[in-house]
């Protein structure tokens, strides 16, 4: 992938990179056993609206060393910067976003909050050259397209945080030890037009995190159309804008987990939406948009089962590490409901444990909670948590 205007180096660098992968294929980059966590030390301040991204910044920042806080919108992101101490070594900051995109927030946090050495670097589903001018004109550090490579945007947090990151040794973390994606079903889903291996390589490998970003996308997906519809038929300037802002996000997330048909249609509809203020001549691309999501959800809900099951196959010489007990897993719920206050992305995985610990009888008392860390909606998930502690055992 290139973005234009293109020079001379980067079209050499470009070829050079995927001669060596095609004549070299087994050294493709992967994510390694023991890699050293790069970014021991540093505080990072991940400003973004949607929680799927959220979920993959989050989870493989953390991973790296890094310790991360997030906020939902540019004004939370600026309140956050407004009242920490010590301050944080670098922001990574979401361009579309409501009550405060990433522009605004910048420029406030440059001019209002005086900090002008703070490293604050865009993140967007944007990969065009004009963007990063954006970023840069509105006082960002740099850019980033999402869906992001790992160790690219490694490199540049510590291009930018070089004297914030931590003297000692560096540490090594472990490999996300879980089994690969089969390859009949990497197959399958290539025919789909789903990249699922490059999506999972993007993750770090970690095919559970992809299951989970995948359900929660299908839950997003489910609304995107009808809400798209209530949108634009008023043509009011705000609704076009909260039209585009949903596309941009789709656009991302599809891309993120593999769907390039359904970004590709995404992108077309933002660009396209951007461009023209009749609304009805919208309609035969908004149609051919409604047709990428039904796909989308079929092929994707699809893969999410095969996951499931090849999963549960591998999982069963495992049960013994975690057996169904009542006790065991109600023990656990409080430890839940702690890091659901705190909107910490390490309560899905103690929810797995969960999950697993429940007897199946019991299953159906979780079903609430799991549609809400599903729809990664930690407020209700909560509710729902509290409710089960302080419900009377049977």
């Amino acid at each position: 992938f290139l973005v234009k205007p293109v020079t001379a180096s980067m079209l050499f660098d470009a070829v050079a990179d995927a001669r060596a992968e095609l004549a070299h294929p087994e050294l493709a980059r992967r994510a390694a056993p023991n890699q050293v966590r790069r970014l021991i030390g540093l505080r990072l301040l991940v400003v973004e609206d949607n929680k799927i991204n959220q979920q993959v910044a989050d989870e493989l920042l953390s991973r790296e060393g890094a310790l991360v806080t997030l906020a939902d919108n540019g004004q939370l992101g600026v309140d956050a910067l407004a009242g920490a101490d010590p301050m944080f070594d670098a922001v990574l900051m979401d361009v579309q976003m409501p009550v405060m995109d990433g522009y605004s927030a910048t420029a406030f946090i440059r001019q209002q909050l005086g900090l002008t050495a703070l490293p604050v670097i865009a993140m967007t589903a944007n990969a065009m050259a004009s963007d990063r001018e954006a970023a840069l004109a509105a006082g960002m550090n740099d850019h980033v397209g999402k869906p992001f490579d790992l160790d690219d945007l490694v490199a540049l947090l510590l291009r930018y945080c070089a004297r914030a990151a931590a003297p000692q040794a560096p540490e090594a973390r472990p490999a996300v030890n879980t089994p690969a994606a089969p390859a009949e079903l990497l197959a399958k889903a290539s025919g789909q037009g789903i990249d699922l291996d490059g999506a999972v390589a993007r993750l770090g490998g970690d095919v559970p995190m992809y299951r989970r970003l995948l359900q929660s996308f299908l839950n997003d997906l489910a609304t995107l159309v009808p809400r798209i519809d209530a949108l634009l038929p008023g043509g009011q300037p705000g609704d076009r804008v909260e039209a585009g802002r949903l596309l941009h996000t789709v656009k991302g997330l599809a891309a993120t987990l593999g769907a390039q048909a359904l970004s590709r249609a995404a992108q077309q509809a933002e660009q396209e939406l951007a461009a023209t203020q009749e609304v009805t001549a919208l309609e035969p691309l908004l149609e051919s948009l409604r047709n990428a999501v039904q796909t989308a959800q079929r092929d994707l809900a699809s893969l999410l089962l095969e996951l499931e099951a090849s999963a549960g196959a591998a999982g069963s010489g495992q049960a013994e590490e975690t057996p169904a007990d009542e006790t065991r897993w109600r023990g656990l719920l409080p430890e839940l409901s702690g890091l659901l206050r705190g909107a910490d992305m390490q309560a899905l995985e103690l929810y797995e444990q969960i999950k697993r610990s429940c007897p199946a009888p019991l299953q159906p008392a979780l079903q609430p909670l799991d549609e809400a860390m599903a729809a990664l909606d930690f407020e209700q998930a909560l509710v729902c948590c509290q409710a089960l502690i302080t419900e009377p055992r049977s």
